[in-house]
């Protein structure tokens, strides 16, 4: 059995250009049917390993977290997110990756 796979090089942390990768990866996946019904519950899980900024890649960049909460909005979901991180607090960590911005939203 084979699963699909979709890959594009985005050049620049762009949310338009990541958003319209994730609409066009959602629409090749789900042969353009909706993945996702209106208040589904969806929990994305962003990688907040360390207090890192978004250049080191150690956690998931707040712009391709943005670009996909985006694309699950236009599905009129219900969008949580969390993580836990081990060592470090939650709002030191969040802050650092710049993703507490997204949290507060």
């Amino acid at each position: 059995m084979t699963s699909p796979i979709l890959l594009r090089k985005i050049e620049t942390y762009s949310v338009p250009d990541i958003e319209a990768f994730f609409s066009d990866a959602l629409t090749y996946l789900y042969s353009g049917h909706p993945p996702f019904q209106k208040g589904e519950k969806l929990l994305l899980k962003p990688n907040l390993l360390a207090p890192k900024p978004p250049q080191s890649a150690v956690t998931t960049h707040p712009t391709v977290l943005e670009a996909l909460i985006r694309v699950l909005k236009k599905f009129q979901c219900d969008i949580y997110m969390g993580d836990h991180t081990p060592i470090y607090s939650q709002q030191h960590t969040t802050r650092k990756t710049q993703l507490h911005q997204l949290f507060r939203r």
